[in-house]
């Protein structure tokens, strides 16, 4: 229900309201404020910003500039967007999700699978049983045979027993949804209930995802307003909680081009000419090594336990961002109630050690492993 069912497609400059399900990559739409996106697409045109909370959870507003990537069931909040179409009816994401819903309810889980066995062998001596109900009674008095036999067969219900499971994990499946939380495998739920541990992620989890810049440290000749220019720049096409804290301030002159995201380290990319990365500090020095560049910029730990983001170039690092990410008001109470069920809980992060160790200690959380990539985590 969150998808519209019409849009507004430009073609050879002229707008035209069709049907969303005649829509196709290629495409291009034009989005007003106010209007929900019909398919997934990039921006062409405009600076917007999208509520995304149907999708992220986050209440925030995303700012969107040409390049970004929207998705379709988002609002437009804010000035008209023109929209180059990606994906569309079963591929978008928002598609994606609902598969894996009704892939959830379709699926025969472990425990239904169980129930239909003993079912079969219960019904098997059910019927025996009932049979032999039938002939005694036929013997001992004709006339109450059948009500006799009738009365084993309704007290016993086998049918239930093959009804009652799946029934019962459709009804929490439904239930789970309504509150926001997806199912993407049924035997989840039974298998949840054997889970040991609790592995945390932590920007956006534990922590609230709105990340600031506390303090901009610069290296060399680089100005505070020159390297936050050139962060949000390179920036704007990541989706990653941290890219956000550059977006938001509205300071990006130019748009980065050959914009690679290296997963776990940071962002890569080219700017009127200028190479530039941004992400940890050995991955912001990488370039310097890359062109036999020797200079690496000073140190930055002042003893906080903030997390620091890099800047540097081809001449070694160029400036630091020390951002605060605040802790979600909840999350104590949450490992702790864990903790009451015998389930410890770990931090599994891919920030820097020090900021892992002040959200375990805030948290209560005894281990928290830093610095991981997506497949470490996984790992």
């Amino acid at each position: 229900r969150l998808a519209p069912l019409t849009a507004r497609r430009v073609r050879d400059g002229v707008t035209e309201d069709v049907q969303a399900v005649e829509l196709g990559v290629g495409d291009e739409l034009l989005v007003r404020s106010g209007e929900v996106f019909a398919a997934d697409g990039a921006v062409l045109e405009g600076d917007g910003r999208v509520d995304e909370s149907m999708l992220t959870g986050e209440s925030q507003a995303m700012p969107k500039a040409p390049g970004a990537l929207v998705h379709q069931g988002t609002l437009n909040l804010a000035t008209p967007l023109r929209v180059r179409v990606t994906a569309v009816a079963g591929n978008t994401v928002l598609a994606g999700i609902v598969a894996l819903l009704e892939r959830a309810q379709a699926e025969r889980p472990r425990l239904a699978r169980a129930a239909d066995r003993a079912a079969a062998w219960f019904l098997g001596r059910i019927l025996v049983g009932a049979a032999l109900v039938f002939a005694v009674w036929w013997f001992i008095d004709p006339a109450r045979a059948f009500p006799a036999t009738l009365s084993v067969l309704v007290v016993t219900c086998p049918c239930a027993l093959s009804l009652a499971t799946p029934t019962a994990l459709a009804a929490a499946t439904a239930a789970l949804a309504r509150r926001g939380v997806l199912v993407a495998h049924t035997d989840a739920i039974e298998t949840l209930s054997k889970a040991t541990h609790v592995l945390w992620d932590k920007t956006g989890t534990l922590t609230k995802g709105l990340v600031r810049i506390e303090d901009v440290r610069t290296f060399g000749s680089t100005t505070a307003e020159q390297a936050l220019a050139w962060a949000a720049a390179l920036e704007q096409l990541s989706e990653h909680p941290i890219a956000r804290a550059f977006t938001a301030s509205g300071t990006a002159t130019g748009r980065a081009a050959e914009v690679e995201v290296h997963a776990g380290r940071g962002v890569e990319g080219s700017i009127a000419g200028h190479r530039l990365r941004i992400g940890s500090r050995s991955f912001a020095n990488e370039l310097a090594r890359t062109v036999g560049a020797g200079a690496t910029g000073p140190e930055t730990d002042d003893g906080s336990a903030d997390s620091w983001v890099y800047l540097g170039d081809a001449s070694g690092l160029l400036a630091a961002f020390r951002l605060t990410d605040p802790l979600r008001p909840e999350a104590r109470d949450c490992v702790t109630g864990l903790a009451a069920l015998d389930l410890p809980s770990e931090i599994v992060s891919g920030d820097q050690p020090r900021a892992v160790a002040r959200i375990a200690e805030r948290c209560g959380i005894a281990r928290g492993a830093a610095r991981l990539t997506p497949q470490g985590k996984l790992a």
